[in-house]
C-alpha cells in the first residue's frame, strides 16, 4: 500500500514535467529571432524518461522494483539496474530523436580545422 501514493506522485510529476516541456518548446519556437537568448536559434528540449515502471519484461520489473532501498547494492543488483537503464534509454523515443538530431547536425557540420602538431 505504501507504493500507491508514491506511484501516483511519480505519475503526476511525470505528467507535469511533460506539460512544462511542451510549454518550454512553444516558448523556444515563438521567441524573437534576434535578442539576448542564451539558446541557439534551433535549440530544442528533449524529455527523456528512464523509469523502471516502463520495463516490459515482467520478471525484470519485479526483480528491480523489489531491490531494497537501503543505499547498498550488490554487484548483481547493480548490473541488473544498469542493464535496464541502458535498455530504457535506448528505447526511449525522445532519446532516439535526440540521437537522430545529433547525427543530422554532425553530417552537415563542417569539420573543425586541424592544427598541426
Amino acid at each position: 500500500m505504501v507504493d500507491i501514493p508514491i506511484n501516483r506522485y511519480s505519475t503526476d510529476t511525470f505528467e507535469l514535467m511533460s506539460q512544462a516541456v511542451t510549454g518550454w518548446r512553444a516558448q523556444l519556437r515563438h521567441r524573437p529571432p534576434t535578442g539576448s537568448s542564451v539558446f541557439a536559434q534551433d535549440a530544442d528540449i528533449y524529455f527523456i524518461n528512464v523509469s523502471l515502471m516502463e520495463l516490459e519484461d515482467v520478471e525484470e520489473h519485479a526483480r528491480l522494483m523489489n531491490i531494497p532501498t537501503n543505499l547498498s547494492l550488490t554487484n548483481e543488483q547493480l548490473e541488473h539496474l544498469l542493464s535496464a537503464a541502458s535498455k530504457l534509454l535506448r528505447d526511449d523515443k525522445e532519446f532516439q530523436r535526440l540521437l537522430r538530431d545529433i547525427e543530422a547536425e554532425a553530417s552537415t557540420a563542417p569539420f573543425p580545422q586541424q592544427t598541426p602538431k
